[in-house]
């Protein structure tokens, strides 16, 4: 997950798995795959190093999702589920 944000603020576009929290993290930046094949893999990494445009896209995408995943906004979260769990909420 770290890992997808750090690329997300370096402007390189991901290509993840469609399981598991990737999907709700990653959101429409992401460009997804079954983990188990290979070919829909290879076939992921070659649309986006063969078509710029889908490219630019990705990395747009994922400069404003990195925007999601700051240390000041998961401290802000925090706070608040521990703000709701004292108040019994």
């Amino acid at each position: 997950m770290l890992a997808n944000s750090a690329f997300f603020q370096a402007g390189v576009p991901v290509v993840v798995s469609n399981t598991t929290s990737l999907p709700e993290i990653c959101g429409e930046a992401g460009s997804y795959i079954t983990p188990d094949q290979p070919v829909e893999i290879a076939s992921r990494i070659d649309d986006l190093l063969e078509n710029e445009a889908l490219y630019r896209e990705k990395r747009k995408l994922g400069l404003a999702q990195a925007g999601a995943f700051t240390w000041q906004k998961s401290a802000e979260r925090l706070l608040k589920c521990i703000y709701s769990a004292a108040s019994g909420n």
